[in-house]
């Protein structure tokens, strides 16, 4: 802890501040990159064979019984919203796809700013907030993961 605050209140609320920081500037600055870096058939976006075109997720996390109870903010910023497929075309699914890959991002930058916060908390703030973030972002990232091979199936099916 590098700067100390002692008030419980200050505390709170200049974690509370910093966090809606966080998480409103990683989707609008993400979104504010080309396209191109959102590429699905790269790391990280690339699926891995262990999720076995996003069924892992069904069988193992039952992913269908929950995911829609996340909040989706993908239309944040003129963005995209992620709740439904609106269109069946192909250039919307390649959008709808792209959308995926910046959502994770988003969320794995949520995670990585977590160490800032080690500079005004003290460590049983970081102990309770390691829980809530990983607990915050995770079944979103497990969300894109799951829908981004179903939405590259719904593709190629139009592509034949």
């Amino acid at each position: 802890m590098i700067i100390q605050i002692e008030n419980a209140i200050l505390l709170i609320a200049a974690n509370s501040l910093a966090w809606f920081a966080v998480i409103f500037l990683s989707g609008f600055l993400w979104r504010q990159r080309p396209p191109r870096m959102f590429d699905h058939e790269r790391f990280p976006f690339k699926p891995f064979g262990f999720e076995q075109d996003g069924t892992m997720y069904e069988k193992k996390m039952k992913i269908k019984a929950w995911k829609d109870m996340m909040p989706e903010a993908g239309g944040v910023f003129k963005g995209f919203g992620k709740r439904h497929i609106e269109l069946r075309d192909t250039a919307y699914l390649e959008t709808f796809v792209r959308e995926t890959c910046l959502a994770e991002t988003v969320h794995y930058t949520i995670m990585a700013a977590l160490p800032l916060f080690i500079i005004w908390n003290p460590p049983a703030a970081i102990l309770i907030m390691i829980p809530i973030v990983l607990a915050g972002n995770i079944p979103c990232i497990i969300i894109q993961r799951y829908n981004r091979p179903r939405l590259l199936n719904l593709i190629r099916m139009r592509e034949n």
